[in-house]
């Protein structure tokens, strides 16, 4: 815990240059999900392509419902292999209370994906899912949620990312009870180098303009059409130099030592203040007070404290979900990860507390 660097909390995993070729460490191993087939690719998004190729080849009616909170590089996905997007709403807390009205019965079924959001297990899915005599295609998105460690019986496919969580530059994983091709491309090489880089000037330079145009740039080649690809080997290596266990350890505490340092705040509330034992935290997100949250980003950014926004949601969204935009106009994702202590919290605390519009 406290591994702080430059002052900085949040923001892009630094890259130290010593571990690009280190030993495995106590603790460090390759995650599974447990699934009988299981493939390492580059991204999430990649991981959603090759599964909605299984299922494309294997039938489906080409409708998928995907829940109105959600990345827009999700519903890109869906509509780059061909199939007709649906929104199905969430409540205010992320939470599932009904499911779509109807689902295809025929043996061409739909595809509904849920997502485990900021890591929280989406039992309200399960629940509700397992109540279908006939279930369409199920996709478990665990892309915010990389320490889940099995798929629910009933999915045909789950998948997470570790590129938000840990060092390295890409990875993801996608698990399933069916035996599927994967024929995969080679790692994106602009991308790779491009974070790696901007990685390690993080952990070394000051030069913020620098590293942030390479991680933009980076971004950038993933949004072109891109096949589904294969990890790097340099995320292999760096997997093996993380102690999963600890890291999971102390994103809860982190989580709890924040959690209850916002009680009562009136400009922040937390989306869930609990912390169950499966809930390994991607991080805190908070609602902030009506149009405040852009300037609480900006004030906190100039203080060195880094908080991304989950998710600025496609406009064909908002035109469908108010509910659904008025949330991804008032959240905000807090820092609680691995480099960071109780110390750190306090500082995240405290900066809010003092936070005047």
């Amino acid at each position: 815990m406290g591994q702080t660097i430059n002052g900085r909390i949040g923001g892009e995993f630094e890259i130290d240059p010593k571990y690009l070729a280190g030993k495995p460490q106590p603790g460090g191993h390759t995650p599974t999900f447990g699934c009988p087939n299981e493939v390492w690719l580059d991204t999430g998004r990649s991981a959603l392509k090759l599964a909605l190729e299984h299922i494309s080849s294997a039938g489906t009616s080409g409708k998928a419902w995907v829940p109105a909170y959600v990345c827009p590089s999700v519903t890109h996905a869906f509509k780059s292999k061909g199939f007709s997007v649906r929104y199905y709403a969430v409540e205010p807390d992320l939470g599932l209370r009904s499911l779509p009205a109807s689902f295809a019965t025929s043996d061409k079924r739909d595809v509904f994906l849920f997502i485990h959001y900021f890591g929280r297990p989406n039992k309200d899915a399960v629940r509700l899912l397992s109540t279908l005599s006939k279930k369409p295609w199920i996709i478990e998105d665990a892309a915010q949620a990389p320490f889940l460690k099995s798929a629910w019986v009933s999915s045909d496919f789950i998948f997470n990312s570790l590129r938000k969580a840990f060092p390295q530059p890409d990875g993801a994983l996608l698990g399933s009870p069916h035996p599927f091709a994967h024929k995969l491309a080679e790692p994106l090489d602009p991308f790779i180098s491009k974070r790696v880089l901007g990685k390690t000037l993080r952990h070394s330079s000051e030069d913020e303009e620098k590293y942030l145009r390479l991680f933009e740039e980076s971004e950038r080649e993933l949004e072109k059409e891109n096949p589904p690809r294969m990890i790097s080997p340099v995320s292999k290596r760096l997997m093996t130099q993380e102690n999963f266990s600890t890291a999971a350890e102390t994103r809860k505490f982190n989580y709890r030592v924040l959690a209850h340092a916002l009680t009562g705040m009136t400009r922040v509330s937390t989306l869930w203040s609990d912390v169950p034992d499966d809930f390994v935290p991607l991080g805190l997100p908070v609602v902030v007070a009506r149009d405040g949250r852009d300037a609480l980003r900006s004030y906190l950014r100039e203080r060195r404290i880094y908080c991304p926004v989950h998710w600025h949601l496609d406009s064909e969204v908002i035109e469908e979900t108010n509910s659904a935009h008025e949330l991804s106009r008032r959240i905000l994702t807090l820092p609680i990860d691995q480099r960071y202590g109780g110390s750190d919290m306090a500082r995240v605390a405290d900066e809010i507390r003092k936070f005047s519009p």
